[in-house]
């Protein structure tokens, strides 16, 4: 396609036609007769396709023009990487920010590059560079294909050599900008990786990667103190997000629990070799337990009520009359839980949650609480297999 069809004007223009043929469709729906109703019901249904391919085709163009006006940007500025340094906004802060609020937008430009340098290095601001990264891996809105995909990509230009910077000379770059700009980038990893830190450990193979080459990958990550902290932050919801749709099948459900399990102690003794001992803390409290049993539903059916009141009375057990209960309790009033302890409590009860969101008829109470009881020992574990890997 001719770059003239990428210009901002040009998508103006089509924007100006689609909203004239939607005033058309809107004057026709007018004009017909009552006794042609159902006729309109297919006419109004294909109009709904038509405005949903409208905003489509007028995403990717916005992505593609987004995409065409930074390579010519570019290609006109030898040295594009000091432009950012020299204390304003460049052309790509603005380009960015045109797209940073519709993800379809983002994903055709970020995608469609050969180099994403430019998206990082080219821009001023970090913030909006922090911005458009978040949008472009966020989990609600991207599979973890294309999150892999994008993040893989953004690890090795941060990390990478930059060769596009070689033989710059010193009088046209200022060095602080450039460190600052260098440094921003590796700390806004842990925020853009906390999601999907998992993935880099028990869930590797979902990225088509090794589990030792995941570790290293996010070990160079926490080594910025201001990502290590995201990743803490962001463990916690990694664990609800992995547990909360298990699979149905109990052989898949247990090597699941094992995968996330095995993330947890990564993570925990990646962060500890940060300097962070406290992952999680923040998203565990004992009145937790009490709160699920307010989420079951009243007048849940049978089984599914045999199942959540003798779970929850088993956890009740387990987590105020056990051995363990007045360390526990002690341990949660001075806020000092390991970060295993946080998270096995926290994994046992998004487990559980699980259950009874999702209603196993053939799973009955004892075989639940035996899947607890793995959950919570597969993490609080001094030989936690995560744990001992990451070493």
């Amino acid at each position: 396609m001719p770059v003239l069809a990428y210009e901002p004007e040009q998508l103006a223009a089509l924007q100006r036609a689609l909203d004239d043929l939607n005033f058309a469709l809107a004057g026709l729906q007018r004009s017909i007769p009552p006794d042609l109703s159902n006729v309109w019901v297919s006419i109004r249904r294909e109009m709904a396709l038509c405005r949903a391919q409208q905003e489509k085709v007028v995403r990717v163009l916005r992505g593609e023009s987004a995409r065409e006006e930074i390579m010519r940007w570019v290609e006109t500025h030898p040295s594009w990487w000091a432009k950012a340094t020299h204390g304003r906004p460049t052309d790509i802060d603005t380009i960015l920010r045109t797209v940073q609020s519709d993800p379809h937008s983002a994903s055709v430009l970020v995608d469609s590059l050969d180099d994403i340098a430019p998206l990082i290095y080219g821009v001023h601001d970090s913030e909006v560079v922090r911005a458009f990264w978040l949008l472009v891996t966020d989990p609600d809105t991207t599979s973890p294909a294309v999150a892999g995909r994008r993040i893989r990509s953004l690890l090795e230009t941060i990390f990478g050599d930059h060769p596009w910077s070689q033989g710059l000379s010193r009088s046209s770059i200022d060095p602080l900008e450039r460190r600052r700009i260098e440094r921003a980038a590796k700390d806004m990893l842990g925020e853009i990786l906390a999601p999907w830190q998992f993935h880099f450990s028990g869930r590797a193979r979902h990225w088509s990667w090794s589990t030792s080459t995941g570790i290293e990958w996010l070990r160079r990550v926490a080594a910025s103190p201001t990502a290590a902290a995201e990743l803490a932050r962001g463990l916690g919801p990694s664990v609800v997000r992995g547990l909360s749709h298990l699979p149905p099948s109990s052989t898949d459900r247990y090597r699941h629990i094992d995968d996330i399990a095995f993330s947890i102690g990564v993570s925990l003794e990646i962060l500890h070799e940060a300097g962070i001992d406290h992952a999680g803390r923040d998203h565990f409290t004992w009145t937790s337990f009490d709160e699920l049993v307010d989420l079951a539903p009243v007048n849940a059916p049978w089984p599914l009520s045999t199942l959540i009141s003798r779970s929850a009375s088993w956890l009740d057990e387990q987590m105020s009359s056990s051995a363990m209960s007045d360390a526990v309790r002690r341990n949660l009033q001075r806020n000092t839980l390991t970060g295993q302890q946080v998270m096995a409590g926290l994994a046992v009860l998004t487990v559980w949650r699980s259950h009874w969101k999702y209603a196993r008829p053939t799973t009955s109470p004892a075989a639940i609480q035996m899947e607890l009881r793995h959950t919570y020992d597969a993490i609080d574990s001094p030989s936690a297999r995560g744990r001992v890997v990451a070493r």
